[in-house]
């Protein structure tokens, strides 16, 4: 495409098996990387081993970009009984997973992978469908981290 640039790069892997691609060790990390409703798709016993991964990607002074499911979403409160894996933790009718999050949660996994926390809060936005006369209470998580400098 005319308006690619050889210096933007994205990737797409299994960050819980797969090493991650070859060419962000050749630059020497990323600036940024944007963790977005992909967390939670991960079994718990995993999680902290793909922060991890993303955090030593990441460059002294870049950021991790993160926003996932927060906990008391309505999409939570509505899982049948038997979508349950573990706590906060359940399998959609696709097969999916959908883990929902506190801040601390959050806060603790991107700190126990050196990152410095500096945005990390819910964001809840209310949802009307008035031709079905329905209401939807949303809960997500914003956070940004930076990768201190050496």
């Amino acid at each position: 495409h005319t308006l690619y640039e050889v210096i933007r790069h994205v990737s797409v892997c299994d960050i819980t098996n797969d090493p991650l691609p070859q060419v962000i060790d050749e630059n020497g990390g990323v600036d940024f990387a944007l963790f977005m409703f992909c967390l939670s798709a991960i079994n718990p016993d995993k999680m902290q081993t793909a922060v991890n991964k993303i955090a030593n990607a990441v460059k002294p002074g870049g950021k991790i970009f993160f926003r996932d499911y927060g906990r008391y979403d309505q999409a939570q409160l509505r899982f049948k009984p038997g979508h349950k894996l573990q706590d906060n933790f359940y399998v959609r009718q696709d097969n999916t997973r959908a883990y929902y999050f506190t801040i601390e949660e959050v806060a603790a996994l991107f700190q126990a992978a050196g990152m410095v926390q500096c945005e990390n809060e819910y964001i809840r936005r209310q949802y009307a469908n008035r031709s079905q006369n329905i209401v939807r209470f949303r809960v997500w998580i914003h956070a940004v981290f930076t990768k201190p400098m050496a």
